[in-house]
């Protein structure tokens, strides 16, 4: 019991002061992904014109991510996907999901091959099947300043050439048959915005649970005044 409290006493101090490192946090790449604008075409006919937005969250995996001079590429974890139609708003999360993946690229080919800014989510649900979709392409090379995935953009300003659009589909997971969609040629905002997120290691957590159960052990056992 004494070897204990002094053992907790020693890690609560060493935590306290940073003398002793704790286990390195891991750092998280989200990407989000926002469409605005009205929808021009639907299998609703009462949804045309109306207002739409859509938001794509997701998380980056350095080891899925392909650099290049005039292209980069990654695939990506989907947090969740937000579809708001008018006043109505829908979230799928990937939390529970069956599958959540998507793909995120921005292409620089001077003038080659049109240049574009491209997400794509989908995620498996209780048997729906939701992919969403935001890109921005031009035919001049003037979209981006370079293929740097990591880098936040914000669109208009956007060349004169670039066509904007963006919508999403709800199909039957088994069969592939979709049933709902609406997407949208009539864009006034598209933006792509870069967070790095730190995450505590877990190693760290315990670290600093044993050094407060040893403040804690201690104070219960020590005399009082």
């Amino acid at each position: 019991m004494v070897v204990r409290r002094i053992l907790g006493l020693v890690v609560a101090v060493f935590v306290a002061c940073g003398a002793l490192p704790a286990p390195s946090a891991q750092a998280a790449t989200i990407i989000t992904v926002v469409a605005t604008g009205a929808v021009t075409t639907s299998s609703d006919p009462s949804l045309l014109g109306v207002s739409m937005s859509i938001e794509q969250r997701f998380t980056l995996d350095p080891a899925q991510v392909f650099p290049g001079t005039t292209s980069s590429i990654a695939t990506f974890s989907t947090l969740q996907v937000s579809v708001t139609l008018g006043s109505s708003v829908y979230v799928y999360s990937s939390t529970g999901a069956t599958s959540a993946f998507g793909l995120y690229a921005i292409q620089m080919l001077d003038g080659v091959t049109p240049s574009s800014v491209d997400a794509q989510s989908t995620i498996e649900a209780g048997g729906d099947l939701l992919l969403a979709n935001a890109l921005i392409q031009s035919s001049t090379d003037d979209l981006t300043a370079d293929a740097d995935l990591l880098q936040n953009l914000v669109f208009p300003p956007a060349p004169a050439s670039a066509a904007l659009t963006f919508g999403f589909s709800l199909a039957d997971a088994a069969s592939g048959d979709v049933y709902y969609w609406a997407f949208s040629e009539r864009v006034t905002s598209l933006t792509v915005t870069v967070t790095e997120v730190t995450i505590p290691a877990p190693a760290a957590f315990g670290l600093l649970a044993v050094g407060l159960a040893g403040l804690i052990v201690i104070r219960r056992h020590s005399p009082q005044g």
